[in-house]
């Protein structure tokens, strides 16, 4: 690589940075099963969860892999559903698997409860981390502690979708940083969302 390839992919990295930085958890944002000290995803990364997975359409169909469903906006599984309890709230007690996947509120309060319930550090940097949420989603609360499986997500579409959304999230949140022209979709992988503590105090 050039030196000034090699610069031009170090400023997109650090534009990364700091986008992880906007959606860092440092705490829970609401009360969940009945643990106000939960960590969980705020609205911004729930929302490039959403993106990640099917660019939030909600008019999503069903998809059988490996014998199993995904279903919704956030390709959630059935056992997904269930290990987030989110039918013992009373707003989404009437909603069977299916219905919640569909529904957008139900789905977005299954990955929030489920995320705060198996938050984990996956890439064993000291932080639970929006990227952590994103690894957590697309391979598991186990999995995701993997070196090879994480490397292999950055193959994804899921995780081009969710790099995307941090770089754009960044924009829309006005973090002081132009977005430059060469920054370009294939720079954005799990490393260039890395760590987001010594950016943090800049941005929020």
């Amino acid at each position: 690589m050039s030196p000034a390839v090699e610069r031009h992919t170090m400023a997109c990295h650090t534009l990364l940075l700091a986008a992880g930085a906007v959606l860092v958890v440092v705490s829970g944002t609401a009360a969940a099963a009945g643990n106000s000290n939960a960590v969980m995803p705020d609205r911004y990364c729930l929302s490039c969860l959403c993106v990640a997975s099917s660019d939030c359409d909600l008019s999503t169909p069903c998809r059988e892999v490996g014998g199993r469903s995904f279903c919704g906006p956030f390709y959630m599984t059935e056992h997904f559903w269930r290990a987030s309890n989110v039918s013992t709230e009373q707003r989404f007690s009437q909603l069977d698997y299916l219905g919640c996947a569909q529904d957008v509120d139900c789905a977005g309060q299954a990955v929030t409860l489920y995320m705060a319930s198996h938050a984990t550090d996956c890439d064993d940097d000291g932080h639970i981390t929006c990227k952590d949420f994103g690894l957590t989603h697309l391979l598991g609360p186990r999995r995701c502690h993997d070196p090879a499986q994480r490397r292999a997500a950055e193959e994804t579409v899921f995780v081009r979708r969710f790099a995307r959304c941090l770089l754009d999230t960044l924009g829309l949140l006005g973090a002081g940083r132009r977005v430059r022209p060469h920054c370009q979709p294939r720079l954005l992988t799990w490393r260039a969302a890395a760590d987001f503590d010594s950016e943090q105090q800049q941005l929020l």
